[in-house]
């Protein structure tokens, strides 16, 4: 019971300090990806904008909405990455230029993104794997939980996420390794935090909790709108990615390099 709580506190600790590393140093987040994350609103705005709109009215895709769209989303994803690798360096390397942008490694983010898609890949599999098995526990137990006033879909989705989050972090060392400029493996990764693994597990729990209340409140308090697009993708969007990112650090720098949280 002492070791549960402990990595509780531990998880929670993990994620308020993945927080205060993004607003304690509020000017260099804001100097590493600001410009870039106003890359991707101004992107998912002027060029996603038009495939929406045809998705709406039920229009036909055309060639110039398929490449606006294209476009957009390969700003955002380069974008994206971009500050995932420069944020890392600059926390863990007390890297940074000054400069309205912060150095563009090419090859470094290609090999970010790739590396990425195959944790992604891992973690899908685990959420096919659940799925599969929990999915048809519920089909069996949906008459009960409905008599129970319980959504089985909802709790459905909880025990896909919940693993498939806890999966990715434990994978997730090999992301700020690949920033570093050093080499890891997934297995090497898995090993290294497996002291972690009931902190990274409460970790994950809390993410996905947070998660879902942040969407749930933005929608309840702006259902529709500009003001309600400018405060999901712009303030939370921003804090999510920077908080997703520090969340990667603090695990790599825990896991990877022996440091201990203030």
């Amino acid at each position: 019971m002492k070791n549960f709580v402990g990595e509780t506190m531990l998880g929670w600790k993990m994620f308020t300090h993945s927080i205060r590393m993004v607003f304690s140093d509020f000017k260099a987040s804001l100097q590493i990806s600001g410009v870039l994350y106003a890359a991707v609103l101004a992107a998912q705005y002027f060029l996603l904008k038009p495939l929406v709109e045809m998705a709406e009215v039920g229009g036909e895709l055309t060639a110039p909405v398929l490449l606006s769209s294209l476009a957009g989303i390969i700003i955002s994803i380069v974008a994206g990455l971009w500050i995932a690798v420069s944020w890392h360096r600059y926390v863990l390397l007390g890297e940074n230029s000054g400069g309205v942008l912060p150095p563009f490694e090419g090859r470094v983010v290609l090999s970010y993104f790739w590396r990425g898609i195959l944790i992604g890949l891992v973690g899908f599999v685990v959420m096919f794997i659940i799925g599969f098995i929990v999915g048809a526990i519920m089909y069996v137990l949906r008459p009960l939980l409905t008599s129970l006033g319980l959504n089985a879909e909802m709790i459905l989705i909880f025990l896909l996420y919940i693993p498939a989050f806890a999966v990715f972090y434990r994978l997730s060392p090999v992301l700020p390794a690949v920033a570093l400029g050093k080499s890891m493996s997934l297995r090497e990764a898995w090993n290294a935090t497996s002291e972690l693994r009931g902190a990274i597990l409460t970790l994950a729990f809390i993410v996905f909790a947070v998660s879902v209340a942040l969407y749930w409140l933005t929608g309840l308090l702006f259902p529709t709108g500009l003001i309600s697009m400018i405060i999901q993708n712009g303030v939370i969007g921003w804090i999510s990615t920077m908080v997703g990112v520090s969340i990667l650090t603090t695990i790599y720098g825990m896991a990877i390099e022996g440091r201990e949280l203030p």
